[in-house]
């Protein structure tokens, strides 16, 4: 994934090209730390901060539907998408919108 930046406009953008734009659109990744070679960092981020909101949510709440498919060998995303399915302003819940998979270099 990567954040677009064409024109100063926000979003991430799949491997495939699929562009992710909404405020509550998050990003959850294992990536290579790019200081040290033998650890890996977690990002959570968001188009918005309700996107990043919903990255937390995301891995914290629904752990094991955002994990199913984790595979510690590969560098890994998914996009997610919260919702407040309550209407108290507050996301409260997330779909998985994207996956991807990467050989780590």
């Amino acid at each position: 994934m990567k954040v677009r930046h064409k024109k100063f406009g926000s979003g991430l953008t799949s491997p495939s090209g699929k562009s992710y734009t909404l405020d509550n659109h998050g990003l959850i990744a294992k990536i290579r730390n790019p200081f040290n070679d033998k650890s890996k960092v977690i990002v959570l981020a968001g188009v918005r901060s309700v996107g990043t909101k919903s990255s937390i949510i995301g891995l914290t709440n629904y752990a094991d539907g955002i994990l199913r498919n984790y595979k510690k060998d590969l560098n890994w995303a998914l996009v997610v998408q919260g919702f407040d399915m309550d209407s108290d302003g507050k996301i409260d819940n997330v779909d998985i919108l994207d996956e991807v998979f990467l050989p780590i270099p």
